[in-house]
C-alpha cells in the first residue's frame, strides 16, 4: 500500500509539473520554479480528494455487485450463525444482505469505517446446509477481511488507482487539445496576415510532426504508468487476499479451510499471475498451511520494488534537468506557441529535432 500511494502521488506530482510546464510557454530556458512546484503539490492534492470521494462513494456501487439483493432478518439462521463466527474473531456484525441468485455462493465484505456490509449469495443459503465447512470457510474469510481493515486501505487504493487513471486521460487530453488551440490561433494569425492556407500547412509539417511524435510519446507513458499502478494494486490485493485465507485457517482450522480452497483446476499464464485480483489456489494453499510465506519476499517482489525505486529517482532527476537542457538545446526563448508563422523559421527548425530529441531522451530515464 505504501508504494502504490508513492507511485500515486509521484505521478500526480509529475502531472501537475507538467501542466505548468505546458501553459505558457511550454517550454522555457529556466528550471521548473516555484509555479511548477505548486503545480504539482495541487495536482497531488486533488488526486487524493478524488480518491477519497470515491472511496466514500463506494458501497453504493458494491452494494449492488450482485444484483439487487435484501437486507437479512436478525432472526434468520444465516444470520445467527455469521453472528456467531464474528464474535469468534471479535469483529462486530456487519449490515448483511443477500441476492437473489441461487447459482451465486460468492460473498464480499465492503464498507466505511463506521458502516460495514457483507454481501452474500443466495446460493450460500444451500451451501450451509451442504457442506457447512466450507460455508463457514467462505464468510470467515471475508470476516477476516473486516477484522485485518481491509475495507479502508483495499478500497482507498481502488479509488487510488481510478482517479490515477482520470489523471492520465486528463494529461494526455491536455496535451491534444492544446495544441489544437495552439494550431488554431497560429491559422488565425496567418489569415490576418492575408497569407494561404496552403502556405500553412506547408509551413507546419515541422512542427507538427514534433507534436505528434511528443503526443504518441505522452500516450505511450501513460499506458506504462497505467500498467504499472494496475500491477502493484493486484499485487496488493492478493496478499491481502492471503491474510483473510490465514485469518480464516485460525478460526476454523486449517483442514477444514484446505478442503474448501481444493485443487488447482487450471495453468495460470504470467498475464493473469501478475493482474488478477485473487492468487493461484497453490499460493492460498501455501499461505494456510505456513502462513510465514505470507510476509516472505519472492524474486519477483524484489525486483519490481527495486525497478519502481529506480523509475522514481529517474523521475525526479529529470523533472531538475529537463529546464537545463532545454536551455542547451534551445538558444533563444520559444514563443507560446511551437507553430508559428515563417519569422521564427530558424528557432523553428531547431526546436523541430531538439525538443522530441529531449523528450526521448526523458522517456528512455523513466
Amino acid at each position: 500500500m505504501p508504494l502504490l500511494i508513492s507511485l500515486a502521488a509521484l505521478l500526480a506530482f509529475t502531472s501537475g509539473e507538467s501542466w505548468v510546464l505546458r501553459s505558457s510557454p511550454p517550454f522555457t530556458s529556466q528550471a521548473p520554479s516555484f509555479s511548477t512546484m505548486e503545480g504539482g503539490s495541487f495536482a497531488t492534492i486533488v488526486l487524493f480528494l478524488s480518491a477519497t470521494l470515491l472511496y466514500l462513494l463506494h458501497p453504493v456501487k458494491r452494494r449492488n455487485s450482485f444484483g439487487p439483493a435484501r437486507e437479512l432478518d436478525a432472526n434468520d439462521p444465516v444470520t445467527l450463525k455469521i453472528q456467531e463466527l464474528c464474535q469468534g474473531l471479535g469483529v462486530a456484525t456487519p449490515v448483511l444482505l443477500m441476492d437473489r441468485d441461487i447459482r451465486n455462493h460468492d460473498a464480499l465484505a465492503f464498507g466505511l469505517p463506521w458502516k460495514k456490509y457483507l454481501l452474500l449469495g443466495r446460493g450460500l443459503l444451500l451451501l450451509r446446509i451442504k457442506q457447512p465447512d466450507a460455508f463457514d470457510a467462505r464468510i470467515t474469510h471475508e470476516i477476516g477481511h473486516i477484522r485485518n481493515g481491509d475495507l479502508a486501505i483495499t478500497f482507498f487504493a481502488q479509488a487510488l488507482v481510478v482517479a490515477s487513471s482520470v489523471l492520465l486521460i486528463a494529461t494526455v487530453a491536455q496535451y491534444f487539445f492544446m495544441n489544437v488551440a495552439m494550431n488554431y490561433q497560429s491559422w488565425l494569425t496567418w489569415k490576418a496576415a492575408g497569407q494561404p492556407f496552403g502556405a500553412f500547412i506547408a509551413a507546419q509539417i515541422p512542427p507538427l510532426k514534433a507534436n505528434l511524435l511528443l503526443l504518441a510519446i505522452a500516450t505511450l507513458k501513460s499506458c506504462v504508468w497505467a500498467i504499472l499502478l494496475f500491477a502493484e494494486h493486484r499485487s496488493f490485493l492478493r496478499v491481502r487476499e492471503l491474510y483473510a485465507d490465514s485469518t480464516s485457517a485460525a478460526t476454523i482450522g486449517a483442514p477444514s479451510m484446505l478442503e474448501a480452497l481444493g485443487r488447482e483446476k487450471r495453468v495460470h499464464s504470467l498475464s493473469s499471475r501478475l493482474f488478477a485480483a485473487h492468487p493461484s489456489i497453490v499460493s492460498r494453499r501455501a499461505a494456510v498451511e505456513a502462513p510465514v510465506t505470507i510476509i516472505a519476499p519472492s524474486l519477483w517482489g524484489v525486483f519490481f520494488l527495486g525497478y519502481v525505486i529506480g523509475l522514481t529517482l529517474a523521475e525526479i532527476r529529470t523533472l531538475r534537468l529537463e529546464g537545463f537542457v532545454s536551455a542547451a538545446l534551445i538558444d533563444a526563448s520559444p514563443p507560446s506557441n511551437f507553430l508559428e508563422p515563417p519569422l521564427h523559421r530558424t528557432s523553428l527548425k531547431c526546436r523541430s529535432w531538439s525538443i522530441p530529441l529531449l523528450k526521448c531522451w526523458r522517456f528512455l530515464l523513466c
